[in-house]
């Protein structure tokens, strides 16, 4: 849960971040049976989540990075339980669940 009508994160292999300022503040916890989610212990601010099934990946709240870096398209995932109230007005795909779960229950239902 974000607490906010969508999150935007950038995924970032494991080894290529870094950080500004002290470590020590972060704070990590097991959000659900399939990752753990990084804050800063002194502001609550969300770091990063880090999802088992990606060991060397962290997904990072945009909301954290300094600067302007290059993106990727981007993309709308969860929409099959988006709030009622937001409406999507882009034209960037959009997912009902995470891509590679929906692969894989298109998968089992062949």
């Amino acid at each position: 849960m974000h607490g906010a009508a969508y999150a935007s994160f950038i995924g970032v292999p494991k080894k290529n971040l870094r950080f500004q300022s002290d470590e020590a503040n972060l704070t990590t916890y097991r959000s659900s049976t399939r990752g753990e989610r990084t804050f800063c212990s002194t502001c609550g601010s969300n770091i990063y989540v880090a999802i088992d099934a990606e060991p060397d990946m962290r997904y990072v709240a945009m909301g954290v990075i300094d600067g302007n870096p290059p993106l990727p398209r981007g993309y709308h995932i969860y929409v099959g339980s988006k709030a009622p109230w937001h409406e999507i007005t882009d034209d960037l795909r959009q997912y009902d669940k995470a891509p590679a779960d929906e692969k894989s229950e298109a998968l089992r239902d062949q």
